[in-house]
């Protein structure tokens, strides 16, 4: 139990759309999870045949070296796994195991039940100004660490790009 968990708040730091299926690097998982590699291997094939997460393949795993196979997942039949996604109403199975400590972190948005969606009165924010997710960016763990300690990460880097390159945002 305690290394799902583990797995589940390495992914949901990592990636703050995870749960909306934003992928996740197996590599960086395994280095904030911090769990022994054989516990790391087998509670992420456990998470996946519970139906919490999928894992995806590398497409040539011919091509992946010794030293990188130590760092994705690789399963009794050979298979090369490089990410995670986790699967559509895995919040529900992660509340389900007991597991959702960080329950800000696992919303659930819109959907049929009374109260969903947006609520009323709520201004609409322009394309132009909405803040989007951009992944494949990876930053440097001390980095990210300092970035979660200021709080608005958002906020700070595009500050620090608008003064660095004399950007003028839209109007």
């Amino acid at each position: 139990m305690k290394g799902i968990k583990r797995i589940i708040d390495a992914m949901l730091t990592l990636e703050p759309g995870a749960m909306s299926q934003e992928p996740v690097w197996l590599p960086d998982i395994r280095e904030l999870a911090g769990l022994p590699h054989d516990l790391f291997n087998e509670t992420m094939l456990e998470l996946t045949s519970i139906g919490v997460i999928f894992m995806d393949k590398h497409a040539h795993p011919g091509a992946v070296t010794e030293e990188e196979r130590s760092e994705f997942l690789v399963d009794a039949s050979g298979d090369v796994f490089v990410v995670a996604v986790f699967r559509k109403g895995a919040a529900r199975k992660i509340e389900a195991l007991s597991l959702a400590n960080r329950s800000s972190a696992i919303e659930t948005r819109g959907g049929t039940r009374p109260g969903s969606g947006r609520k009323a009165g709520k201004k609409i924010i322009p394309d132009k100004f909405r803040r989007v997710h951009l992944s494949g960016v990876r930053l440097p763990k001390w980095l990210i660490v300092w970035l979660k300690h200021r709080g608005r990460a958002g906020s700070l880097i595009e500050q620090a790009l608008i003064e660095r390159y004399k950007l003028t945002p839209p109007a």
